[in-house]
């Protein structure tokens, strides 16, 4: 995912960025469709959000003993949405691999 800010934002650092990441920065910023250059920014730590939602568990909660499959099953699921997408499609894609959605 791209918009004129995170092209920009590529570009200017392109730059300034040495080796393989400055390469795909200067990919990326050129022709956001480039797939390959997409997954080494989605690779780097610090441009991980950059081009991308994520999302992470922050939370889980299951069982009652240490021997014992659990009955149920609860995770708290942090997501940094990317400009322009929207909140419930990003939690309708959670619900379908869930199975379930929770409402917050």
């Amino acid at each position: 995912m791209w918009n004129e800010w995170t092209l920009g934002s590529f570009k200017a650092s392109a730059g300034a960025t040495p080796g393989e990441l400055g390469q795909a920065m200067a990919r990326f910023a050129a022709n956001p469709r480039d797939t390959a250059a997409a997954d080494i920014l989605y690779n780097s730590p610090q441009d991980v959000g950059r081009t991308r939602t994520t999302r992470v568990a922050t939370m889980l909660k299951a069982g009652h003993a240490e021997n014992a499959l659990p009955q149920t099953a609860t995770a708290v699921i942090n997501c940094r949405v990317f400009p322009g997408s929207s909140v419930d499609e990003v939690k309708g894609t959670l619900a379908e691999a869930g199975g379930r959605e929770e409402s917050s």
